[in-house]
């Protein structure tokens, strides 16, 4: 045998502390990855209380929006475009827990 010192990082011991540190990394994942891993909570189980304001506003804004349609005041493409900004209006003035 030689009388070499063995570097710390061929020791068990620091194998040890990188299988360590590796689970750690991977919980750490699993932890801010849990909503993908494991879906679900309360908004699609059960409708919370800015739902149906939502759905009010939504609703009024869309028949708004088919009313400048309609009229030909508007096009598809510009109808369309109102209502995705019309639902984005309306999920920020009636956010749902």
């Amino acid at each position: 045998m030689s009388d070499k010192p063995i570097s710390f990082l061929d020791r068990p011991l620091a194998r040890g502390v990188a299988v360590l540190v590796g689970l750690a990394a991977a919980a750490l994942l699993a932890y801010i990855e849990r909503d993908r891993f494991m879906p679900g909570g309360t908004s699609a189980e059960a409708p919370g209380p800015g739902t149906a304001a939502f759905e009010a506003c939504f609703e009024q804004e869309t028949a708004t929006i088919n009313k400048m349609l309609e009229e030909g005041l508007i096009d598809e493409g510009r109808a369309a475009l109102f209502t995705s900004r019309a639902e984005a209006r309306c999920r920020t003035q009636n956010p749902t827990p």
